[in-house]
Parts: C-alpha cells; structure tokens; sequence
C-alpha cells in the first residue's frame, strides 16, 4: 500500500497526523497538515488502517454535502 500512495492523497501516518502528500520521494513524503504548513515523513508512517478508515469517512462526508446541496437553482 505504501509504495502505491501519489501525490494528492491524504494519509493518516502511525502517530495520528492527518495531512495532503505534497510530494513524494524514494523513502520520504512531504505532508501539508495546514495551509503553507509542510512536514516531513518517512512512508514507513502512514498508517495503512488509518488512512483506509480516514478515506471512507471523508467519502462519507462528501456524499452527505452532495445530496445536501439544492442544485435546481443553478443556472
């Protein structure tokens, strides 16, 4: 699972942080956790059962917001 993560996913690593990849290199990823707020990683940290659990909620919640949103007015 490590070796297939790309930039743009967002990951959860071991510890807990949840963050974008920003870039990606052989050993390393670079994570933006905030806005202009970039950290380092080893792959070796995301945390595969994290992250697969992040992905379906994020999933969930945009699910809600799409049939949330009232699309008869636009124009």
């Amino acid at each position: 699972y490590r070796d297939s993560v790309k930039k743009g996913d967002r990951i959860v690593t071991i510890g807990g942080l949840h963050g974008k990849i920003v870039e990606l290199n052989n050993d390393t990823m670079i994570l933006e956790v905030d806005k202009g707020v970039k950290l380092t990683f080893e792959k070796s940290a995301i945390s595969v059962e994290g992250t697969k659990r992040y992905s379906a909620d994020n999933q969930k919640s945009t699910t809600k917001i799409a049939e949330s949103v009232d699309l008869s007015e636009v124009k």
